[in-house]
């Protein structure tokens, strides 16, 4: 997932008879019965990107504390951060 993901506005489209929510590029993210349930949908979207967002934002600080405190470069530190994350 991508930093333009957490960028995306999300709307609901209505085409013959269903609810489509999409994205800003056009992407359809999921189709619904309901404008409501779009909506729903929208805001369920919007809170994993949030959640996205908030947990990359925590990757990067562990990095940067392996890095300063191990004395690794930038590479090495998301190695050992990806091969500990493949464990959970």
């Amino acid at each position: 997932m991508s930093d333009a993901r957490l960028k995306r506005e999300y709307r609901v489209h209505l085409v013959d008879g269903v609810f489509f929510v999409v994205d800003g590029t056009g992407e359809r993210v999921s189709s619904c019965l309901t404008e409501e349930a779009g909506r729903a949908e929208i805001a369920d979207c919007k809170k994993n990107d949030m959640l996205h967002q908030h947990a990359k934002s925590l990757i990067q600080a562990a990095v940067e504390t392996m890095m300063r405190e191990q004395g690794l470069d930038r590479e090495d530190a998301e190695w050992w951060m990806s091969s500990a994350a493949e464990l959970i």
